[in-house]
């Protein structure tokens, strides 16, 4: 084995008892179970309708019960396109293959699917597609949440799917989550999964309930809490509006701006990108409010 070939176990997002493409069972470690790491996705409602699409993830990969990473990249924009992605489960194949979904989903072809549904199946048709092919013995089940949109303006659809990659068949099953009319959570999942729902059932109780800056706020507090020791690092966020392709929001956090789960290295220029903090409040280079941003309180 060359010095570079990746060593087993694989890296399985802090792997549990994870299904190979042989549909055995392989105990990677002791972890309970195979949906680990932290994702939360909502949406935000104006008085006008639904106005945005949000996806946070933690940043931590583990392997085994050894060591793990707090940078992982686990959330992706289209900067071309109207469409937004996060995965938890296996890390190999939608890191790698992400950033090609996304080249694709730039292409003319792509931007001709002229319904929420039409795109949807677009995009599992090819992620199927390479899903297929990927070596059996070598998959693990994973899923990929994709938020996209249809048009602009207050006229235009948002729509939301759980893709489930299967690692035994190797087939890709959409699970459409219908868009509530209200700001709320579209899904939690991962090992943080408790965690995040009871940090957001705290934050609905609170003045702030019912808002799409609480549902950033109560991801925030679970990370800080650390009570999922699977889940770390910091937040990633990426947005879908009613106008534009997808972007990708930075993070305040403690004391650093991170972007992707990457801290930003000292004399590195943060302008040119929004910067967010745990109250869901635009800030500047000194993690300062900035001058004319949203006021947010925090959670009473």
């Amino acid at each position: 084995m060359p010095p570079w070939a990746p060593r087993r176990p694989h890296v399985v997002e802090a792997p549990g008892v994870a299904r190979r493409g042989s549909g055995r069972r392989l105990a990677l470690s002791s972890h309970g179970g195979y949906w680990v790491t932290s994702l939360a996705a909502w949406v935000g409602v104006d008085s006008r309708g639904p106005a945005s699409l949000y996806i946070a993830t933690d940043s931590r990969i583990s392997w085994g019960n050894t060591h793990s990473w707090d940078s992982a990249r686990k959330t992706f924009a289209c900067h071309e396109s109207p469409d937004i992605f996060g995965y938890v489960g296996y890390v190999f194949f939608p890191a790698l293959f992400l950033p090609t979904v996304i080249e694709i989903l730039s292409l003319e072809e792509a931007r001709e699917n002229n319904s929420v549904t039409t795109r949807q199946e677009y995009l599992r048709s090819i992620i199927e597609h390479v899903w297929s092919s990927f070596p059996p013995k070598e998959r693990y089940d994973l899923s990929i949440v994709h938020a996209t949109r249809v048009g602009e303006g207050v006229r235009c659809e948002f729509g939301f799917q759980i893709l489930k990659l299967d690692a035994k068949s190797g087939t890709v099953e959409s699970e459409r989550i219908e868009i509530p009319t209200s700001s709320s959570h579209l899904t939690f999942l991962g090992s943080g999964e408790g965690h995040l729902k009871s940090a957001s059932a705290k934050w609905a109780e609170s003045d702030s309930g019912g808002t799409s800056r609480a549902q950033f706020s109560s991801f925030c507090d679970a990370l800080k809490e650390r009570k999922d020791r699977r889940s770390g690092g910091a937040p990633q966020l990426v947005a879908l509006h009613r106008k534009n392709p997808g972007i990708t929001l930075g993070v305040s956090w403690d004391e650093g701006f991170y972007i992707n789960g990457m801290a930003i290295q000292e004399g590195v220029s943060v302008q040119g990108i929004s910067w967010m903090n745990r109250l869901f409040e635009r800030v500047g280079v000194e993690h300062k409010r900035l001058p004319g941003a949203q006021v947010h309180a925090d959670r009473r």
